[in-house]
């Protein structure tokens, strides 16, 4: 046997010293086991002591947390067609908690920018009618015809606070974020009453993307919406019995 080489003290196989990881308390400062024997031992162990593998990688991750979001970051920045697959992978296998992720996110950042979402939202609305006067103007026309509505047929109901209240902390029955606003199910200018039966949380987006239409309008100029809890209400925003 040359210098160059040594035999594995669990396959018996004789190999290249390369095949051996160093070891500073053995004489020619080699591991007895190479490499492949070596990987088998740590896998077994692995498979044997789950608790105590966790529990190692949860204080690797603890003590380590800077490092390990610093590689992540970096990684991410050199591999974007990588990064952008495994995101969207995660999220088909775990499309709830990437929606609870989604909401927690939404509301930290309302709740940090307040008053700049709100002046967001003015601006986006000052630009909306500038750039569509005719839509605009057909919006405002609409909503002059639902207080008309309302004033005419009086058919409106006192609804508590705390059904507010409630209604305001759910989420959007299309789109799964929070919702910030109310809609009527039956849309007023198309006779619905103001009453909790008719009243929904939506965001928003999904708020002003419906108007004045019913459910079956709203899916049929847009198929692809989730309308998550409206089909229990899909009959009555019909008008049928």
């Amino acid at each position: 046997m040359s210098n160059a080489s040594k035999k594995c003290s669990k396959c018996g196989q004789i190999k290249s010293l390369e095949d051996f990881s160093r070891d500073r308390s053995a004489k020619d400062g080699l591991q007895s086991a190479c490499k492949g024997c070596r990987r088998l031992v740590v896998e077994e162990w692995r498979r044997k002591n789950p608790d105590k593998v966790r529990a190692y990688s949860k204080m690797y991750q603890r003590e380590n947390a800077d490092q390990r979001r610093e590689y992540r970051r970096e990684w991410r920045r050199r591999n974007p067609e990588a990064s952008r697959k495994q995101k969207r992978e995660w999220r088909q296998k775990n499309i709830e908690r990437a929606l609870e992720q989604e909401r927690q996110r939404l509301r930290r950042w309302r709740k940090l920018n307040y008053e700049k979402d709100r002046e967001a939202q003015r601006q986006r609305e000052a630009a909306f009618r500038s750039a569509n006067p005719e839509r605009a103007r057909e919006k405002s026309r609409q909503s002059k015809q639902r207080w008309r509505a309302r004033k005419r047929d009086g058919i409106g109901y006192r609804v508590a606070t705390k059904d507010i209240r409630r209604l305001s902390l759910a989420n959007c029955v299309a789109c799964g974020l929070p919702a910030d606003s109310l809609d009527h199910v039956i849309p007023l200018s198309r006779g619905g009453s103001h009453g909790i039966g008719n009243l929904a949380p939506m965001c928003r987006g999904c708020n002003s993307s419906k108007g004045a239409k019913t459910v079956t309008e709203w899916r049929k100029v847009n198929d692809w919406l989730p309308l998550g809890s409206f089909p229990q209400r899909k009959d009555r925003a019909d008008g049928a019995a």
